[in-house]
């Protein structure tokens, strides 16, 4: 009488694959979910950046984020309250605006009526990071949840 052996290791590994896709999209789903409630930046900068939100699940990470312009500019302000983000200054990549001293308003191409407009430099009024620093822990427990076949 012998020992069989079967090895499963493939199939322990789809599973685990398939689960942590699984968790990923429920994490970047509860992500935007957390974004999008974010309201005193929406109030400002309007509806069409909240439906703007969206993620995408790309490998081992989620990604969160708006294709509008003005996502940039309401996360990190303009002009001089321009704040760049942490990992860009642990980088030495101080990306952004350099404003002229003294400068109150800055002019642009509204693209969708064709004209040029006098704006006021804005503070950030963040949305995408906060919903992700708040909710960290919440995120961890989608992740063991669906591990754990939840």
């Amino acid at each position: 009488m012998g020992i069989e052996w079967t090895d499963n290791l493939a199939e322990v590994r789809e599973a685990l694959d398939t689960a942590k896709a699984g968790a990923l999209e429920a994490m970047g789903q509860a992500w935007v979910r957390a974004a999008r409630s974010r309201g005193s930046v929406f109030e400002q900068w309007g509806e069409e950046l909240r439906e703007s939100v969206v993620h995408q699940v790309e490998g081992d990470t989620v990604v969160v984020g708006s294709g509008l312009d003005i996502a940039a500019y309401a996360e990190l302000g303009t002009g001089p309250h321009y704040t760049p983000p942490p990992e860009w200054m642990e980088n030495h990549v101080p990306k952004g605006t350099k404003v002229p001293p003294g400068a109150e308003h800055w002019i642009y191409f509204d693209e969708k009526d064709g004209t040029f407009k006098v704006g006021t430099y804005k503070e950030p009024t963040p949305f995408i990071r906060p919903a992700l620093e708040e909710n960290r822990e919440a995120y961890r427990g989608i992740m063991e949840d669906v591990l754990k076949g939840g």
